[in-house]
């Protein structure tokens, strides 16, 4: 229950402010702090750790990058350079993955809090959501693309502030570690639109519908697309456009729950607005986000992937609506419904359920190597690969 522990922590901390009171720089240092040492030191936890200390294993370290002109040791790997030159680096120092975990989430928590506090004060309810939401996933696993959706909610100041290059910048920034991050180009010009209410909704319950009946309109496109071109990152969102299909063959609940949030916050849109001036932006994001879910549903793990970036708006959205009402009462059960939306969204891993074998226990790497504790992280790892089987 470790994780449960931090989210009942971060929810402790969000009604410590519940009269704004404002965060204090030990507060800021501490959650820093926190943010890149759990993922940072967690022991073969996850369920992507496996493959990528492979990797790390036959990746170069810098000088032979130089020499050999290639950044592995042995063909058959496709990553990202400008991953496989931090994992360059990381391996010229210590041949110890640990170390390239740690790296990457320090990273990940200096684009995040850089700008953080330009899109909401309330960093308690913005890091509750990110722990069910992300912090798993990716911090945790998916490390790639973790870096990638750091430099993303580092990049929305710059959509405010009509610095095209530096956003655009950020963009093939984060496409060196994850290619996925091409998909927030758009994202420029989709912030600054302004369409009438009804073609918003016309498009959210066109998309509700075919997401409710299960239209599938874009899986046959890729297939189509992957047998024209020959190209390796292709087969990858073929085979991630597939390999999630039973698990995507039903409704979820939250779609509706989103399309409620919607209503309210587009009712309370002139309140937010004053109070933050990324307001209109980030609307305009979590519309997108949820036009997206609902009419890509039947890509599998690409909509999986993809929705990581445009579901930061939420994270923000939600606090500052939370702290846009006056009574503390709605603030209370605000702060509440997030707590539950994030447990909801990781609810294996914060109660050690079936789904959540490869997290649990959490395993921190300095008191395993210090205590000379054996890791069990294979056997969860295989547990969680193997958990439909029998």
């Amino acid at each position: 229950m470790f994780y449960l522990l931090i989210a009942t922590l971060l929810l402790l901390g969000a009604l410590y402010h519940i009269y704004d009171k404002p965060n204090s720089n030990t507060e800021t240092y501490i959650l820093f702090v926190l943010f890149v040492t759990i993922a940072g030191l967690a022991y073969e936890t996850g369920v992507d750790w496996r493959l990528y200390k492979f990797s790390y294993e036959n990746i170069n370290n810098l000088t032979d990058v130089i020499s050999k002109k290639n950044f592995f040791a042995t063909s058959g790997f496709i990553v990202e350079p400008g991953f496989a030159f931090l994992g360059s680096i990381s391996k010229s120092i210590s041949r110890e993955f640990q170390l390239l975990v740690l790296f990457v989430n320090v990273i990940c928590a200096i684009f995040i809090f850089k700008h953080l506090r330009y899109y909401t004060f309330h960093y308690y309810l913005f890091f509750l959501l990110y722990l069910g939401y992300i912090y798993f996933t990716l911090n945790m696993s998916g490390i790639r693309q973790a870096i990638a959706v750091a430099i993303f909610i580092y990049s929305i100041k710059y959509i405010k502030e009509n610095r095209i290059k530096n956003y655009m910048l950020c963009c093939f920034t984060a496409a060196l570690f994850h290619v996925s991050a091409l998909v927030t180009i758009p994202i420029y010009w989709i912030s600054k639109f302004r369409p009438q209410p009804v073609i918003i909704w016309i498009l959210i319950f066109s998309g509700c519908f075919i997401y409710v009946c299960q239209i599938s309109l874009i899986n046959s496109l890729i297939l189509q697309f992957a047998s024209i071109f020959d190209n390796p990152f292709i087969d990858k969102i073929v085979k991630y456009s597939l390999e999630s299909e039973e698990t995507q063959s039903t409704v979820s609940p939250k779609i509706f729950l989103y399309i409620l949030l919607l209503v309210i916050l587009l009712r309370r849109k002139k309140i937010l607005i004053q109070k933050n001036s990324y307001t209109e932006i980030l609307l305009n994001v979590y519309i997108f986000f949820l036009i997206m879910l609902e009419f890509l549903w039947d890509t599998g793990d690409v909509i999986e992937r993809l929705r990581y970036y445009f579901i930061i708006s939420l994270f923000i959205l939600l606090p500052n609506l939370c702290f846009s009402f006056r009574r503390v009462s709605n603030r209370f059960l605000g702060m509440v419904f997030i707590y539950v939306l994030s447990l909801w969204s990781s609810n294996p891993i914060f109660f050690e359920l079936k789904g959540g074998q490869s997290y649990n226990p959490y395993q921190n790497y300095l008191i395993y190597k210090l205590m000379d504790i054996e890791s069990d992280g294979d056997n969860r790892l295989d547990k969680f690969i193997n958990r439909d089987d029998g």
